[in-house]
C-alpha cells in the first residue's frame, strides 16, 4: 500500500512531502523547506526506515561547520536549533503515521540540541525617548509614539484596521499582523503566531489623539 511505499522512501524523499503536504501559514511552510533543504545534503539519501541516531549526530557535526548560502557564514545557533526542531518534529510525524517504529531522535544525547543564548530585550532608554519626542515631527511620528506608548509590534501597528479601534470604550483589539512574505518579497497581512499575541490594548485620551489624527491625515 501507500504506507509500505513510503517507508521505503528515503529521508529526503519523506521530508519533501512532509513539509509540502502541511498545512501552514506561508512563512512556516518556507521555513520548513528551508531546514529540509539544509538536511537532505547530509543525511537525506538514507532510507527512512534505516535511519539510526548516529545519522543525526552526524548531521549535528556538520551543521556546526556548514555555510549558510544566505549569509555566507556558518549557521546561527538558532538556526541549527531550528533545523533539529524540524527533523524531530518531522520523524515525531513519520511515527504517527506507522512509517517508523521508534524516533530515532529518542536515543540521540539531550546535549547535542544546539544551544542559543535568549537575546537581551532592547528597551528605549529614557534619554533615548526624549532625543525622539525632540526630533522634528514628520509623517512617521505618530506611528512611533503608539509603540513606545501601547508597546506595540511595528507589524501589529501596520495592520491596524479601523474597525479594531473602538474610540467610544478606548480600546484597541489587536488581531492582524503584516509580516514579509519571503516567497514573493512583499508584505501581507496575517494573524498573530501565538493567542497571546492577540490582546486588547486600553487607551489613554493621548493615544485617541493620535489616532484621530493619523485617521484625519488619511481622509485628506
Amino acid at each position: 500500500g501507500i504506507l509500505s511505499q513510503q517507508s521505503k522512501s528515503t529521508l529526503g524523499e519523506y521530508l519533501d512531502g512532509w513539509w509540502n503536504g502541511a498545512n501552514l501559514k506561508p512563512a512556516s511552510t518556507l521555513a520548513r523547506k528551508l531546514n529540509v533543504d539544509r538536511i537532505k545534503p547530509i543525511i537525506g539519501g538514507v532510507q527512512l526506515s534505516d535511519l539510526q541516531s548516529s545519522h543525526i549526530i552526524h548531521l549535528a557535526k556538520r551543521l556546526r561547520t556548514d555555510i549558510s548560502k544566505t549569509t555566507g557564514r556558518p549557521l546561527s545557533p538558532a538556526a541549527r536549533k531550528q533545523c533539529w526542531a524540524n527533523l524531530r518534529k518531522a520523524l515525531a510525524d513519520a511515527v504517527i503515521s506507522g512509517l517508523i517504529e521508534i524516533n530515532p531522535f529518542s536515543r540521540v544525547p539531550k546535549d547535542l540540541t544546539p544551544k542559543v543564548e535568549p537575546r537581551a530585550e532592547r528597551i528605549l532608554s529614557v534619554e533615548e525617548r526624549a532625543k525622539l519626542y525632540k526630533h522634528e515631527p514628520d509623517e512617521f511620528t505618530p506611528l512611533w509614539k503608539l509603540l513606545i506608548m501601547l508597546g506595540m509590534r511595528s507589524g501589529e501597528a501596520c495592520a491596524l484596521r479601523w474597525k479594531d479601534i473602538n474610540f467610544e470604550s478606548m480600546r484597541l483589539h489587536i488581531n492582524h499582523t503584516i509580516r514579509r512574505d519571503k516567497s514573493d518579497a512583499g508584505y501581507k497581512l496575517g494573524t498573530p503566531k501565538t493567542k497571546k499575541s492577540r490582546r486588547t490594548i486600553d487607551l489613554q485620551p493621548l493615544h485617541v489623539e493620535i489616532l484621530r489624527s493619523i485617521e484625519t491625515d488619511q481622509q485628506l
